[in-house]
């Protein structure tokens, strides 16, 4: 990629990062394009000019989201061959470690959902489900469901969702409750290993290796 390239992914990449902090925090209505540009350090007229308009910015945004997600959770080639339960261990650490990086994702399904927007919908439709299929793929574990009748591959998704995300979410909150900053290593690690030996730990002990 040449410097020019370079420079333009850059630029583009800061966009869509202060887009996403924008439109996570103050919804879509609220959000504001000036604010956007200021944030990213970019004139406001190249915004217009690569996105066209707010609803195309966002779109834009959100799947640089998804394709960062699926990118930042990939296994690493050296832990394909460690036991399962340490393979589950590490995948429950890179994804608590991408919740607590990036808790624009959270917030911003959160501010659509609420709307049920027609946005919510095209990222419904075009990320989400498949992006679901595809983290769980990427889990090194096959959960025996028919050990657990109450819970179906949904409400499995949002469990883990809820548990992962929430602490980051909400981050104003844990810190004025409990003086925690959850984006500390110590909280974010400590953090994931809870999340593997509540949902994970007691389940690969009775299925070995």
């Amino acid at each position: 990629m040449g410097v020019r390239a370079t420079q333009t992914r850059e630029t583009r990449d800061r966009i869509l990062n202060s887009a996403l902090r924008e439109f996570s925090e103050k919804g879509f209505d609220s959000a504001s394009v000036r604010d956007i540009s200021a944030a990213a350090g970019v004139n406001h007229g190249l915004i217009k000019y690569h996105f066209k308009n707010k609803d195309n910015l966002w779109k834009a945004a959100v799947d640089f989201l998804f394709a960062r997600l699926l990118e930042e959770m990939v296994e690493p080639a050296e832990d394909r061959d460690k036991p399962r339960a340490e393979r589950v261990r590490l995948w429950i650490h890179r994804y608590v470690r991408y919740c607590s990086r990036h808790p624009e994702h959270a917030r911003i399904m959160v501010q659509e959902s609420i709307r049920d927007s027609d946005r919510l919908r095209w990222a419904a439709d075009k990320h989400v489900r498949e992006g679901h299929r595809r983290l769980l793929e990427s889990l090194p574990i096959t959960l025996d469901l028919a050990r657990f009748p109450a819970i179906d591959m949904p409400t499995l998704i949002y469990m883990l969702n809820a548990a992962t995300q929430a602490p980051f979410t909400l981050a104003a909150e844990v810190q004025h409750v409990y003086g925690k900053d959850v984006h500390q290593d110590a909280f974010v690690e400590a953090y994931a290993e809870g999340i593997y030996n509540l949902f994970f730990k007691p389940y690969l002990a009775d299925h070995g290796p």
